[in-house]
């Protein structure tokens, strides 16, 4: 496992890789506690409503409460139509 790999594992930010359909295809640790609290679909299309109109990453500062997780920005990025 490369630096930036084991740096995501074990970041205290929840990390989400999702196909097109919504389904999980890779989480770190974090996020592993953070869909014990909400579905991965719901985290799903608070993403897609984030989202960047094209390609890329933005980040949006907001407010976003689940369980006992309280977030204040969420990072949305792909790299095209499949990823």
């Amino acid at each position: 496992m490369s630096f930036l790999e084991q740096w995501v594992e074990h970041d205290y930010n929840p990390f989400i890789i999702f196909d097109t359909n919504g389904k999980v295809i890779s989480l770190n640790q974090e996020a592993q506690y953070l869909l014990g609290e909400v579905t991965p679909k719901e985290i799903f299309d608070i993403a897609g409503a984030y989202a960047n109109i094209t390609y890329g990453f933005k980040t949006t500062i907001l407010d976003l409460e689940f369980g006992a997780y309280k977030f204040y920005a969420i990072t949305v990025g792909y790299q095209d139509e499949h990823q």
